[in-house]
């Protein structure tokens, strides 16, 4: 989405055919001031009150109501509701909505920060995109030095750090508002807690349950190990028997066998799925596939591990599935020789992130030069304490 100011209008033709040529058969629509422009992937809403842009058509669901929503119901919602139509809404996801008589387009995406948009202005225009590479290509920015410093030394981008220079991703809890070539970050209401902060338990069905009613013959992955456990756990007895756990893997592994166990005493169906290795594509897939994945995680995550899931997802085309990926993030990290109880000072926090933070997935500082990467290392290392000192809890 590019907003134009007054000075800005004699860019919006070469804008159009600019994006006309990196990404091809997108549609593209031009109204009062804004350019929009979509992939056939996505879902536009409209009617009398309205036009909603929704990049992914499947996967937005209600949690209170326990349904999915389409584009159009959202668009009602949202003239209904503003901002506080997104309470509700399961994470992730972002989208981008306008009032009929609104000179403002807001986008919004889930309090998590899981679903990402970007922004950037300038030269008398705003634009927020799906991808700050996107952006960057856009508008002619240059790559950010000091961000890809900060992803070859923690797997990530640090922040609101971006691909490109002044392209910021959406802060969590905020959305985005462009009126005449001006992008401001606004807060957004607190989305709704169906549960207590410390009852795990409930957390845990209270999150899987609107989902399964949204999508009754979801896949469950089962791993065997504790978070996919746990996703079983949550769903209730007698709506288990409808669904298919799976497994990555081959029979008569450890693994597989615990799987099969876990369903069979759920009451679940179960199938195995061996996974494609990679060492089957020859040189151009591996490469193509590579840059596929770096391309979907906005060059701030390493391909090579969701390469595999990325093939595992051709191999399994469900309506969706529930995954316990990465659920070490809500469980939290622990250490040996931890103190119970520690206060985070600021030696501790410089000595967790040079241990842990930095050592996580480290790409070889071969790859910059070393006068700057020094400098940005410094600069990375410095905003990560900050960040674990702005913490505000004990770390255990």
């Amino acid at each position: 989405i590019v907003s134009f100011a007054e000075q800005g209008e004699h860019q919006r033709s070469k804008i159009g055919q600019r994006l006309s040529h990196l990404r091809p058969g997108w549609t593209q629509k031009q109204s009062d001031g804004f350019l929009f422009a979509m992939a056939d992937s996505g879902s536009w809403g409209s009617s009398e009150q309205g036009m909603l842009l929704l990049p992914e058509k499947n996967g937005l669901v209600d949690r209170a109501e326990g349904k999915a929503l389409r584009a159009v119901d959202l668009l009602q919602r949202c003239q209904r509701q503003g901002p506080g139509a997104i309470g509700s809404l399961a994470a992730p996801f972002r989208f981008a909505w306008r009032g009929r008589s609104d000179a403002c387009v807001h986008a919004f995406a889930d309090h998590c920060g899981l679903a990402a948009l970007y922004g950037w202005s300038g030269q008398g225009m705003a634009c927020v995109a799906t991808s700050a590479a996107l952006i960057g290509a856009l508008f002619g920015l240059t790559p950010d030095a000091s961000a890809l410093v900060g992803v070859a030394l923690i797997g990530s981008f640090v922040g609101q750090d971006s691909i490109a220079r002044d392209v910021r991703k959406l802060r969590p809890s905020h959305g985005f508002e462009l009126q005449a070539g001006v992008l401001s970050e606004v807060a957004t209401p607190a989305g709704d807690l169906l549960y207590g902060p410390a009852d795990g338990a409930a957390a845990m069905a209270n999150a899987v349950r609107p989902l399964l009613n949204a999508f009754p013959s979801a896949d469950v992955e089962v791993s065997g190990g504790f978070d996919s456990r746990a996703i079983v756990a949550a769903i209730p007895r007698d709506l288990r028997r409808n669904l298919c756990g799976f497994t990555l893997g081959r029979d008569g592994e450890p693994d597989v066998e615990i799987a099969r166990r876990i369903c069979a005493a759920s009451g679940m169906k179960h199938r195995v799925t061996v996974p494609v290795a990679l060492a089957e594509l020859d040189a151009e897939q591996f490469e193509n596939l590579l840059a596929d994945c770096a391309m979907s995680f906005e060059f701030g995550s390493n391909p090579l591990s969701s390469a595999i899931i990325k093939l595992v997802g051709t191999q399994n085309a469900s309506e969706a599935r529930f995954s316990g990926q990465n659920g070490e993030i809500l469980r939290g990290f622990y250490y040996a020789a931890q103190p119970l109880g520690a206060s985070g000072g600021r030696r501790l926090a410089e000595a967790l992130v040079e241990m842990r933070v930095f050592g996580n997935d480290l790409a070889d500082p071969k790859i910059f030069h070393p006068d700057p990467y020094r400098d940005y290392r410094a600069t990375v290392r410095r905003r990560l304490v900050d960040q674990l000192l702005d913490y505000g809890s004990p770390w255990s």
